[in-house]
């Protein structure tokens, strides 16, 4: 047998060894651009949508987002519901409702019907009437009138969050929680996703309850205040899921 030529043999090895340092070269550039991402806030998929939307790919644009403020008077128009103006109306840049029971939808959700969507709820500061009702608040969705959908509730009198479904003729409770009772005395924010079947609602980013339901699949969203006080909203925003 031939024996091998060492020149031939250390060129191998250092084939080897040059292969081995290229691929540790390689995995030091991907670290670095790996924690230069994460330090920017940047993601692998917002790359891929500046690349492609450069050579003319399909868009990554995010879903718009509704958001609603209450600065003026005229932010009122884009709500729609029985006494829009009177029982509900703008007051130092809060959304106030008083004492009434309707449902009032906002008009991004009637030409944006949201299906699967996160909302923010804002600011809230309930003020009970004293008057042996029930304060509190309804964040409505997935909704088209004033008996079918679904509610978000806050009650201060029983100190529970709950989930309902309407039926028509009836309200179904689907699941509900205890909260603090000094809740009606803070100014609150919640966070409601929506996503298939599933609705959780988190208090300052903290999960307090979740349920699922598959009778309706879209509507509007909106607000309804409870009859036993005022309750006024910051701002709000519904951010739809992709």
């Amino acid at each position: 047998m031939p024996k091998k030529s060492p020149i031939s043999s250390r060129s191998q090895a250092e084939g080897g060894q040059g292969i081995v340092e290229y691929a540790l070269i390689l995995v030091a550039v991907a670290l670095v651009a790996f924690l230069a991402l994460r330090v920017t806030g940047t993601t692998v998929g917002d790359i891929f949508c500046q690349v492609t939307g450069g050579v003319g790919g399909a868009s990554c644009a995010e879903p718009d987002v509704c958001t609603m403020t209450f600065d003026d008077p005229n932010d009122l128009d884009d709500w729609t519901g029985w006494d829009v103006g009177r029982t509900l109306g703008v007051s130092e840049g809060k959304l106030c409702n008083s004492g009434t029971q309707f449902n009032y939808f906002n008009a991004c959700g009637s030409t944006q019907p949201t299906s699967d969507f996160v909302a923010h709820l804002d600011g809230i500061k309930i003020d009970p009437l004293g008057n042996n009702l029930h304060p509190g608040f309804d964040f409505v969705f997935r909704s088209d009138d004033q008996r079918q959908g679904y509610r978000f509730s806050y009650s201060a009198k029983s100190n529970v969050v709950v989930f309902w479904k309407g039926l028509g003729s009836s309200w179904v409770l689907l699941k509900h929680a205890r909260v603090p009772a000094d809740w009606v005395e803070q100014e609150l924010s919640f966070q409601i996703k929506v996503e298939g079947n599933t609705f959780t609602a988190f208090k300052d980013g903290e999960q307090i309850l979740q349920t699922t339901d598959d009778e309706y699949t879209e509507g509007l969203f909106g607000w309804r205040n409870k009859p036993g006080s005022n309750s006024c909203i910051d701002g709000m925003s519904i951010q739809p899921l992709p």
